[in-house]
């Protein structure tokens, strides 16, 4: 009987106290090393010594191009040469290589390249068609897994010394196929960019486009329909400049020159560029920050009325830079990531190169990873090139160039190495807080969750009486977040919570339940009725007692 009249008791207190509950459902989930991955080392089947293979690299979803510029075919030396390889969900392998149907000594097939769909177009700069060096295009086609020479292009005016061929970027639209090509050296080094259509097989000459005191305009080229920017290194005694081009209607458009805000001589700015719909980047690897070369980047943003207005939204270098980096020799970018090559840094060895990945914030571009080789060893020049390739929002495949790689295929056979990034969802958020309590009273609720990759992140909560709090964010990950509730009437509620990255990568939903009962009147009086007359304790205990038969 005592037992039971004390176990009465507790259970008493227990009421007249209210104590509230807290309860959690953690869900644990392994964490990753964060950041890109190399995934594999790309040498080709046939290469040898002096080939530079990785001079030239673009990258697509799941199809690679490569050059090797200085490649022989026979007793034709440095003729040049490009590969084609895909990935087919674990590794990738060679499909092909190109040549030049009239490949010739020294004409350097393969300085440049692009590939998009199932077409390619290869660099020859020093092609002798229309003149000493006078440089040609060719376009590939592939049909199933074999690809085939589409057409050889040359531009209307050709000459000797215009170097056409030495970039290239080509763009497969549903609204058309489209290459632009660089020629820096037509016009005594004036430079110009001639832009080509294709026509069922063909490829149809569209327009031809230079600057006004341009110099080496068409040095490098990048082309996202409806905009082409061009990059111009040599102007203004090699302190550079860009160009950006619209197509509107069936002609094309300047948008005026960017060049960096503290440019001066010799940082050639626009040595490498890289355009896409929201974002335009430039390479100055020349520019001095502290020591001399370490080189610098500059992204411009697309204003919402369009390329019109050409605002520098932000310089940017590596965390570890270092004199002579050569930053910005190659750059890329696709969705709101860019990489930027250092092929002279020296982390590996004496000019065993790097890359470096920024990745677009709220307010700013941030560095998020260092890419270097695993077998890295100086004088790779690992970064002599380098794309980027969203294959979704939750996966970005990364190719960089080392052409001067020493490696089975003999010394300076160069080479090329895949990176990859696969984004993790971050863990669904633990809930702390009250799992009982009044209508009409607010009660405070913390979440919390962590991403593996170390993401932001963002949450969203649903209350189960019909509302929610949208999302909310973001905040650093595994820092808890407080959000108050109040229910307005009694029943049990649901709270389901969920969190998703600042790439859109979400979590599953973690739940808490939560009572809420009648708010009874009688509570607060029976709690002064004890504290003021606790002589009546016992009489009450013992009615209970009576009422339960015990």
């Amino acid at each position: 009987m005592n037992k039971k009249i004390l176990g009465i008791f507790v259970c008493i207190t227990l009421l007249t106290t209210a104590t509230l509950t807290i309860a959690t459902n953690v869900i644990e989930k392994k964490t990753a090393s964060r950041g890109w991955l190399e995934k594999q080392k790309l040498i080709p089947s046939d290469g040898s010594g002096n080939d530079r293979f990785g001079s030239a690299v673009d990258i697509a979803t799941y199809n690679a191009i490569i050059g090797a510029y200085f490649d022989d075919s026979g007793s034709i030396t440095n003729c040049g040469s490009a590969y084609i390889f895909t990935y087919d969900g674990s590794s990738w392998s060679q499909q092909a290589k190109l040549t030049a149907s009239d490949a010739d000594d020294d004409d350097e097939f393969g300085i440049s390249v692009s590939i998009d769909g199932h077409y390619a177009i290869v660099g020859a700069h020093y092609d002798d068609a229309n003149g000493a060096q006078s440089g040609a295009a060719y376009i590939f086609h592939r049909s199933g897994v074999t690809w085939s020479q589409q057409a050889k292009i040359t531009p209307s005016d050709a000459a000797a010394g215009d170097q056409f061929g030495r970039s290239v970027s080509m763009d497969v639209t549903a609204d058309g196929d489209y290459v632009i090509v660089g020629a820096p050296g037509k016009n005594s080094d004036q430079g110009f960019s001639y832009i080509f259509k294709r026509s069922d097989t063909s490829w149809i000459q569209q327009t031809k486009i230079g600057a006004t005191n341009s110099k080496k305009l068409g040095y490098s080229v990048s082309i996202c329909m409806p905009y082409v920017l061009m990059g111009a290194y040599g102007t203004n005694s090699n302190t550079g400049a860009a160009h950006i081009y619209e197509l509107i209607g069936s002609s094309w458009y300047g948008k005026g020159a960017l060049t960096a805000s503290d440019g001066v001589s010799y940082d050639l700015f626009g040595s490498s560029v890289a355009i896409n719909h929201d974002y335009a980047i430039c390479g100055s690897p020349g520019h001095d920050l502290t020591y001399g070369g370490e080189g610098a980047a500059y992204i411009f943003e697309k204003p919402t009325s369009g390329w019109t207005t050409m605002t520098e939204t932000q310089k940017i270098t590596a965390s570890d830079i270092a004199s002579s980096d050569g930053f910005g020799k190659s750059v890329s970018v696709d969705g709101d990531h860019v990489i930027v090559t250092s092929p002279d840094d020296d982390d590996g060895g004496l000019a065993s190169g790097s890359a470096y990945i920024f990745k677009r914030g709220a307010t700013s571009w941030n560095e998020m990873a260092k890419l270097t080789a695993s077998d890295a060893a100086a004088q790779d020049y690992l970064g002599w090139s380098a794309s980027i390739n969203a294959v979704d929002t939750q996966t970005y495949n990364a190719i960089v160039g080392a052409y001067a790689d020493d490696n089975t295929n003999g010394v300076d056979a160069g080479s090329a190495y895949v990176f990859n990034w696969s984004n993790q969802a971050p863990n669904a958020p633990t809930i702390n807080g009250p799992v009982s309590g009044k209508p009409g009273k607010s009660y405070n609720y913390k979440f919390k969750s962590t991403d593996p990759d170390g993401d932001q992140v963002y949450y969203y909560v649903k209350w189960g009486d019909g509302s929610n709090t949208g999302w909310f964010g973001p905040y650093a990950s595994g820092v808890e977040q407080t959000k108050s509730h109040t229910w307005s009437s009694k029943g049990t509620y649901l709270i389901e919570a969920k969190a998703k990255d600042t790439y859109g990568a979400e979590s599953g939903w973690q739940t808490l339940s939560v009572k809420i009962p009648k708010n009874k009147a009688m509570t607060i009086p029976l709690i002064k009725l004890l504290e003021n007359h606790i002589n009546l304790l016992p009489i009450i205990i013992r009615n209970i007692i009576q009422r339960l038969g015990l």
